[in-house]
């Protein structure tokens, strides 16, 4: 428990700090560029496909690329990605035993998927406001994490999917969810008296629950993966967490929601 809470708030502090310099283009493009190789480091070793130099190579490439070039009509492939990859996992969950990954189609389609859908972390950080929508998501979705683990640790009995994710509960995924909205409304009501913003809390009660469950839907789309492949953590890299898909994995379909969410709907913050 130790270990798990000073890594978190390690990464923290690092996710945080990088933030605050997010405003220079450089800085969140390259953070944007690590995080999807990393990511798809971890997802070449749990498909074998690390084995393949030349697939590997050139997607990590690509995925670098990606996040330097500006891309026409972010918010419609980031729509795309949402509504290819969601139904995709959720069959994964459904026939979880019959699905195989061990090949270099399968890791592929993870790869265009995931990262895909984190860079839009790039697009969401150059809306009005885009500070502020980007620590709502980051914080959102670790309120879900430590809120979910704490209460269903301690409290849950009732397991919400056992042969995707054995220790995830149905009381801790309420407790996420609770934590996370809550979030969302105090941090508006903390831009409306201090930052300036005019914030329309029915827009932001919509979002911070649509959010949560696409934060709780990337952790299991995530333990699917694990379960299908038969590995326990994405890696070691963060000691009591595993890697950083293991601790990042909420963002996958937060991120590219906000984007879209905001896009259509105007957003939240004015």
């Amino acid at each position: 428990m130790t270990k798990r809470t000073v890594s978190a708030g390690v990464i923290g502090l690092v996710t945080y700090t990088l933030l605050y310099y997010s405003g220079y283009p450089p800085v969140i493009r390259a953070t944007a560029a690590g995080l999807c190789c990393f990511c798809l480091y971890e997802l070449a070793c749990a498909t074998d496909s690390i084995k393949n130099e030349a697939l590997f190579t050139i997607s990590i490439l690509a995925a670098a690329f990606s996040c330097f070039w500006e891309l026409p009509q972010e918010a419609v492939l980031a729509g795309i990605c949402l509504a290819v990859s969601i139904p995709l996992f959720a069959l994964m969950m459904i026939f979880q035993p019959k699905v195989k990954l061990k090949s270099g189609l399968s890791f592929g389609i993870l790869a265009v998927l995931v990262c895909g859908q984190l860079r839009s972390m790039i697009d969401v950080r150059g809306l009005p406001g885009g500070l502020h929508l980007l620590l709502i998501c980051i914080t959102e979705c670790y309120a879900t994490d430590v809120a979910a683990y704490l209460v269903g640790s301690k409290y849950g009995k009732r397991k919400l999917l056992p042969r995707v994710s054995p220790n995830k509960t149905l009381l801790g995924s309420v407790a996420g969810m609770g934590a996370a909205v809550a979030f969302c409304l105090v941090y508006g009501l903390g831009l409306r008296l201090f930052g300036g913003y005019r914030v329309s809390f029915g827009l932001l009660a919509v979002y911070g629950v649509i959010a949560n469950v696409l934060a709780q839907f990337g952790d299991l789309s995530m333990s699917v993966v694990k379960r299908v492949t038969g590995i326990k953590d994405y890696g070691n890299l963060i000691p009591g967490h595993g890697g950083l898909l293991d601790r990042f994995d909420s963002l996958i379909f937060v991120l590219p929601f906000t984007l879209v969410f905001c896009h259509f709907t105007g957003g939240f913050l004015m």
